[in-house]
Order: structure tokens, then C-alpha cells, then sequence
């Protein structure tokens, strides 16, 4: 799918979320669009920053101890490419919320793709790697939108589509 198409989606998804959010129960889903910021200089030579989208399922209650009114686990799929490269973990998060502040840990696999030109024509790796995320956000409800902002460390066991995100983030 071509980053237009993702992005006609993810516009229609951020307009139907504003439309829900006049109903009172939220169905747990968080849908992300934002820039990804990669560490390694060779995902950099492709593009400073990426396109980013995702979504967020909340799957149940954390079984954790801590002091946050909410915490949930979660499920999350995201995706970032640029050129060649492409990266798209899926992680089991737990996510608390403490005011308005908003903190998420993840762990799974991401799907990663890479195309090199060599000699012998173009090369293409698919690889299963593990990954992980750290983040934190600030829940935008304050101000009667459901929506937040969050900075997050996404991590993958090819260190090359290893990095920050700014998100941008609506829920349903």
C-alpha cells in the first residue's frame, strides 16, 4: 500500500474518530500517525524521518502492581518505511495513565524488510526480528479532543530501524 493511500485512511480514521468521540464509551482502539526519526546512519541516507502509522487495541487490564488509576495491556501494530526499508513491529504493551500524563512499555517482533542493489541485481531481505518500545505521551482529553501526543523509542534487533517517533494519536 502507498503512503498516499495510508494517508486518505489514516485521515478518514481521525475524522471518524472526532465524530465518535461524541459518544460516551470509548471502544479502546488508538489510531497513530507520525514521524519516525531513525538512529542508524544507513536508515538515515534513505530519509531523515519516515512516515509512521499504527494502531492500538486495548486487551485487558495490566497485571501489575501500580499506583496509576488506569493501566491496560495493549496490543499495537505500527508501521514505518522509507526507500527501501520498512519496519513493522508488533508489540504487547502495558500502558498507564497518570493525569494527564501517559507512559507505555512494549515488547514483540517486527517484520523487516531491506532491498540492496548489488552487482547480481536487487536484493531483497526479509527478516523477523525482535522489538521493543518505550514511550510517553500527554492525554489531549483536557481540551475535549480524544486524541494525545507521545514521544516513543521504538527498538529493533536490526539496529538499523532502530529510533524516535512523534506521534499523533486519536482514539475510538
Amino acid at each position: 500500500m502507498t503512503i498516499k493511500r495510508w494517508i486518505v485512511i489514516s485521515l478518514a480514521l481521525i475524522g471518524a474518530g472526532s465524530a465518535l468521540a461524541q459518544e460516551a464509551r470509548p471502544v479502546g482502539v488508538l489510531v497513530r500517525l507520525g514521524k519516525f526519526f531513525p538512529s542508524a546512519l544507513q536508515a538515515r541516507n534513505a530519509g531523515k524521518d519516515w512516515f509512521l502509522f499504527g494502531v492500538q487495541v486495548d486487551i485487558g487490564k495490566a497485571p501489575i502492581l501500580t499506583t496509576a488509576k488506569r493501566s491496560s495491556l495493549a496490543l499495537s501494530v505500527d508501521t514505518m518505511q522509507k526507500g527501501d526499508l520498512s519496519a513493522t513491529p508488533v508489540l504487547i504493551n502495558v500502558v498507564t495513565h497518570e493525569g494527564q500524563m501517559i507512559f507505555s512499555a512494549g515488547v514483540g517482533a517486527s517484520w523487516d524488510r531491506e532491498a540492496r542493489q548489488t552487482q547480481a541485481g536487487l536484493e531483497k531481505k526479509n527478516r523477523l526480528e525482535f522489538a521493543w518500545q518505550l514511550g510517553m505521551g500527554y492525554d489531549l482529553a483536557k481540551f475535549k479532543v480524544p486524541a494525545q501526543i507521545e514521544l516513543r523509542y521504538l527498538g529493533n534487533g536490526y539496529d538499523t530501524l532502530s529510533g524516535f517517533a512523534v506521534c499523533l494519536g486519536v482514539r475510538f
